[in-house]
């Protein structure tokens, strides 16, 4: 009778419905590190949550205190550990950053850039003239887009290349200074109306031949999900089938290296991911603050220098990475 008058005269008693919320929390969180580390199951919002799981573990640590504030004992502690959880996952998910190997071979230096439906051409074309990019991997290339990489200028610089603009957000472009043959028509499942170009090609850089491919993914919108997964499993079993020598793989993959389907590509082909920590998407946000959505896939190559830049007029950055063949023995 004591504790029960104890319990009313409280100022925070505690809260049967706020215990079921955060018990829910819970449950979601506990789910998306599941997904993270298996990728199943692709529900929405667990595909979406998944690609940031710091931002994840500071809410459901927000949620501990107030359920210890509030005196609900059981669920906040349990969310509690479900914070410590997604914190060790998501840290154990991103890939480390090692030395590179030794490389005395020839310098590759490579760009990839989302120019959201064309709208990024104008500065990209600047960050192309300022940087000098070897190798320029190019989505949402509208015709626009086509027009200002076909230049006179630009085609001297960038000789080899395949273009493949559509409108909104469906084209790619790969330009190159080293010789490529002819391209390979790849694009994603996405249903025929939406299809995103993600063409293939062969690169011949100092007698290597190298196998490299643009990749833009379907986004995992809540009803588009096992379009997206197809799309990033395509992706995987074509780089299975270049089981060795040099490889570049580049683009906005939407995914993350939280994304197991993303993590299939990069174990599939032996690759590394040039900056898995950049942040790159929304480009308002800081870096810090952003999801890393644009890779530069290696394998063969090292990676020498990586850097974020910005895009007018595009929602995300460009990524530049100056890479080297590593010799062969």
């Amino acid at each position: 009778m004591r504790q029960k008058r104890s319990i009313m005269q409280s100022p925070h008693p505690p809260s049967r419905p706020l215990g079921v919320l955060i018990v829910a929390l819970a449950l979601v969180g506990l789910l998306t590190v599941v997904f993270i580390v298996t990728g199943q199951p692709r529900l929405t919002p667990l595909v979406q949550l998944a690609a940031m799981p710091y931002l994840m573990a500071v809410v459901l640590a927000a949620v501990t205190v107030v359920g210890l504030w509030r005196r609900v004992w059981l669920p906040a502690i349990c969310v509690g550990l479900v914070v410590a959880l997604v914190g060790t996952v998501g840290w154990w998910t991103t890939p480390r950053v090692e030395a590179p190997p030794s490389a005395a071979g020839e310098t590759v230096k490579i760009l990839t850039a989302n120019l959201s439906a064309g709208q990024g051409t104008d500065a990209v074309v600047a960050i192309m003239q300022e940087h000098e990019p070897d190798l320029v991997f190019l989505v949402e290339c509208t015709q626009l887009c086509a027009q200002a990489m076909s230049t006179p200028d630009r085609r001297q610089q960038w000789p080899y290349r395949v273009l493949r603009p559509r409108p909104g957000p469906a084209g790619a472009a790969i330009l190159s200074r080293f010789p490529l043959q002819s391209g390979i028509d790849t694009e994603s499942t996405a249903p025929a109306a939406v299809r995103l170009a993600m063409p293939a090609a062969v690169l011949t850089v100092d007698g290597a031949v190298i196998p490299i491919r643009a990749a833009h993914p379907f986004p995992p919108l809540p009803t588009q999900v096992g379009t997206w997964a197809a799309d990033l499993a395509d992706l995987r079993d074509w780089v299975q089938g270049w089981p060795d020598g040099p490889m570049i793989v580049a683009g906005d993959f939407n995914a993350t290296s939280q994304h197991r389907a993303f993590r299939d590509i990069v174990g599939a082909g032996r690759l590394v991911d040039a900056a898995p920590w950049l942040g790159t998407w929304p480009a308002d946000l800081p870096t810090w603050a952003s999801l890393t959505l644009d890779h530069v896939l290696v394998r063969g190559l090292a990676v020498c220098d990586v850097q974020a830049l910005p895009i007018t007029g595009s929602d995300h950055r460009a990524v530049l990475a100056t890479t080297s063949l590593i010799d062969r023995p």
